[in-house]
């Protein structure tokens, strides 16, 4: 090609080589040569893009220019210099470096079709020479992919548009690893809608990435090394410099990273939030030094923002108390927690934080104070209605009436949680470690066993600390001597027999009311039998249409109604 020369497969212009054609309205997307001092940049008012730098070739060297057209590559040009047909080349010019080695191509970019352009600049020897790519499309074309994008609302919609031709005109990958869940991309990208320009999408798409590598983590040891690599620069974790240092200096990281870990955030604002909460609800949950939750909840004052610190700062101890050692499901919770818990006096209510009390065997002191337990056995919701006006969960209209009217007040005093999607599931079995849980937020026992030998609950268990509680309360056993049955469901026969051992406990007592009379009464356990009679009698366990169902798995949705009527009777 006339006036080129091609070197080793590179093309360079000669000197006095010029071609300039190009048309539209653009929008420059990719506008820097990396780590070589040139740029690119578009003017939209004037509708030029200049292409240069300083300092970059020697001083008065012939520099050249050579833009191919979208889709064309240096394969694709002539050796004979003439302009080609099909307009491979786009624009061609030829200048010399000034004294200070800088150099600037400027080019029209009037009705110039969408696309990516690839842009050589090289010295004429051949010594200096650089390639980029940079994407322009018209004004209309961004406004209709813009609508597009913002009218689909299902994922598989959205990656068809962000993997198609036109996406990559615009659409920069993230410089992250690739997740191996594509999908939860999309649906991130899909949740954040609107958009309003390419440059929102290439930014929250970059987000996308993220979130989706962080809910691939598993372990602690994956969650250090995200925040590690992503932690400042990514998601923004110094964003709130207090919360930043409380997590990366805690004695709880480990176990912060390991609760954290696999979270699903459909904002990066979510992924730090969780970041935050967890630094926070563990430390609560797992501490063994007042100080050193007092100095956390200080510390995070700009992140508890409905704390009243007047309050807490000085009751600090007492709060402690009656706080630590407990698990909270959600920041809003504790806060509420903090705010309401009784300091008239200065035992603790909820916990110790892992400092034993010296009570017998079965001393404790129910969580929730005289009254709190507002239902009445004819089980009336709060205030008399018929219609649960609060939210508590996102399956709320799924829960039984018997239920939902429990609910407030034991969701009140962190009795009964939700799972981490706001749900309740109503209709799933309790199993015997979520009992021993409720049993010990409900009820409060403040000694541990020394020794379990059970080989289904080891120290690092969730409900380790509850099973311990519940068996040195003498609430109930293993199902044998080395098997608690932690993850076994709970038959509404053996919640009779736990539940009248903590009535005869509690020194509550029995009517002199007729046993009722129940069509499966054969199919009660021996065991169990006096059990059921008795439950049946304080109305706490009646079964259903003359059925007591004695092998059925105890439900979440009765476990409510039967621990809120036990602390009714408590209270």
């Amino acid at each position: 090609m006339k006036g080129y020369q091609n070197r080793g497969g590179v093309v360079f212009l000669k000197r006095k080589s010029f071609l300039l054609c190009l048309v539209f309205t653009m929008t420059i997307l990719f506008s820097a040569f990396a780590e070589t001092g040139l740029t690119v940049n578009y003017d939209k008012t004037s509708e030029v893009l200049t292409i240069g730098g300083g300092a970059v070739y020697a001083p008065g060297s012939s520099v050249s220019l050579l833009v191919l057209s979208p889709g064309k590559g240096l394969g694709d040009v002539k050796n004979d210099g003439q302009a080609n047909d099909d307009k491979t080349v786009w624009f061609a010019q030829q200048k010399s470096a000034d004294r200070f080695g800088g150099i600037s191509f400027s080019v029209s970019m009037k009705d110039a079709p969408k696309g990516i352009y690839t842009i050589y600049v090289a010295s004429d020897d051949g010594s200096d020479t650089f390639t980029t790519t940079y994407s322009m499309v018209p004004g209309t074309f961004e406004a209709e992919f813009l609508n597009q994008i913002n009218a689909v609302s299902k994922s598989e919609d959205m990656e068809t548009l962000l993997t198609g031709e036109d996406a990559k005109i615009f659409l920069k990958e993230p410089g992250y690893p690739s997740p191996s869940d594509k999908t939860a991309v999309y649906d991130y990208m899909v949740k954040n809608r609107p958009y309003t320009s390419f440059a929102e999408i290439n930014a929250t798409y970059g987000e996308a990435y993220l979130a989706a590598l962080f809910a691939q983590t598993k372990t602690a040891d994956e969650v250090a090394a995200f925040v590690e690599a992503y932690g400042v620069s990514g998601i923004g974790l110094d964003r709130n410099p207090q919360m930043y240092t409380l997590y990366s200096q805690g004695k709880l990281k480990t176990q912060i990273n390991a609760n954290a870990a696999g979270f699903k955030a459909d904002s990066l604002e979510a992924l730090r939030g969780k970041i935050y909460d967890e630094t926070i609800l563990t430390t609560v949950e797992k501490t063994d030094n007042w100080s050193s939750l007092t100095s956390v909840i200080n510390g995070a004052d700009t992140y508890l923002k409905d704390v009243d610190y007047t309050r807490y700062r000085k009751y600090a101890d007492k709060i402690n108390k009656q706080i630590g050692g407990k698990q909270y499901e959600t920041i809003a919770m504790l806060q509420t927690a903090i705010n309401t818990v009784d300091v008239s006096s200065g035992t603790g209510g909820s916990g110790n934080g892992g400092n034993s009390g010296n009570s017998s065997t079965g001393s404790s002191t129910p969580v929730v104070k005289p009254g709190t337990i507002v239902v009445p056995p004819s089980e009336q919701l709060p205030g008399g209605g018929t219609e649960q006006e609060i939210i508590l969960f996102q399956d709320q209209a799924s829960i039984p009436a018997y239920a939902k009217a429990y609910l407030p007040s034991l969701k009140m005093n962190n009795i009964i949680t939700g799972d981490t999607e706001g749900n309740f599931n109503p209709d799933n079995n309790l199993t015997r470690a979520e009992l021993a849980k409720v049993l010990v937020c409900a009820l409060n026992p403040e000694t541990e066993a020394e020794n379990m030998d059970f080989s289904d609950v080891k120290a690092d268990d969730w409900f380790y600390p509850y099973v311990s509680k519940a068996i040195a309360a003498g609430y109930f056993k293993g199902m044998d001597e080395s098997y608690f049955g932690a993850n076994e469901p709970i038959s509404r026969q053996d919640m009779a027999v736990v539940m009248e051992r903590i009535c005869q406990m509690r020194g509550v007592e029995v009517p002199p009311a007729e046993p009722l009379s129940y069509l499966d009464g054969d199919a009660i356990a021996d065991y169990a039998s006096a059990a059921v009679e008795t439950m049946g009698k304080l109305e706490l366990m009646i079964g259903s249409d003359s059925w007591f169902g004695p092998r059925d798995n105890l439900t979440r949705a009765q476990a409510v109604k039967i621990i809120g009527k036990l602390l009714y009777e408590l209270s």
